[in-house]
């Protein structure tokens, strides 16, 4: 039986637009910070979206935003939850990370901060 193999082109690089900085968690020995020196990622895409969220105290902004990241393009780097990124002036919190493969190599992550 013939191996399916399955080649899916990288994230188009005219998509990758965006820069981040990064400051990857790091566990707290009482010398150094809680986080690690910023790095810039590049390449990357920004999808932000903000949600009205309407609550019994009233009206709360929810914002969640997602990064696209290329396994090709983007500044290589391995992401760690609960580092902070920032876009923009934002700050925002790395919760999850979403890996996608092209069949068994991974193809690109997606990020979900808050």
């Amino acid at each position: 039986m013939e191996e399916l193999v399955l080649l899916v082109n990288p994230i188009k690089r005219r998509l990758l637009i965006h820069s981040i900085e990064y400051k990857e968690k790091q566990e707290d020995d009482g010398w150094s910070g809680e986080y690690k020196e910023p790095q810039t990622i590049n390449q990357v895409r920004v999808e932000p979206k903000t949600k009205l969220v309407r609550s019994g105290t009233g009206e709360s902004v929810e914002s969640t935003t997602t990064i696209f990241w290329d396994v090709v393009f983007s500044t290589p780097i391995t992401f760690v939850k609960g580092s902070r990124i920032t876009f923009n002036n934002n700050e925002m919190e790395l919760r999850q990370v979403d890996e996608f493969y092209d069949g068994e190599k991974l193809h690109h992550l997606e990020l979900r901060l808050i």
